[in-house]
């Protein structure tokens, strides 16, 4: 939540805001005392970056491109990145992603594998492993999603 002052009052609002459907109009939220309800010294979880078996990640994929990297015992998953360069090699756009179980092996789905064959670009993977928890303390839920790339 964001804080602002209006009239010499505390305002919060969620920065990404809500689904209009969640939230009936005029709904407001009342807090005792003059500070939002906080967590002090609560413990902010990272995962540890992702290590790379397979493809090289300096050449480009093809149909044939293996993905494999160490696996984490944590609740992570893993989300590799298709980086799209041009024929003088500069970086064009993000061509696309999988989310995978943090498993250490990923089969790419044939739909992707096409995308490779036919695209103009030299694609390169990417990979960052995201780690998301959520704990109860003093009554507040607190969700933490920490993303590490390679």
């Amino acid at each position: 939540y964001n804080r602002s002052i209006e009239d010499g009052e505390s305002i919060y609002a969620a920065d990404g805001g809500f689904p209009a459907e969640l939230i009936p109009e005029g709904a407001t939220i009342s807090v005792p005392g003059d500070v939002f309800p906080t967590v002090a010294a609560h413990p902010i979880y990272s995962a540890t970056p992702p290590q790379r078996l397979l493809p090289d990640a300096d050449l480009p994929l093809t149909t044939n491109s293996a993905y494999s990297w160490i696996p984490n015992a944590n609740k992570t998953v893993i989300v590799i990145d298709f980086l799209g360069y041009d024929a003088d090699d500069n970086f064009v756009d993000f061509a696309g992603f999988c989310r995978v179980r943090d498993d250490g092996a990923f089969t790419m789905p044939s739909e992707v594998t096409d995308f490779i064959s036919s695209t103009r670009l030299r694609i390169q993977a990417r990979y960052s492993r995201v780690y998301t928890r959520l704990d109860f303390v003093n009554n507040i839920v607190i969700r933490q999603r920490s993303t590490v790339s390679e």
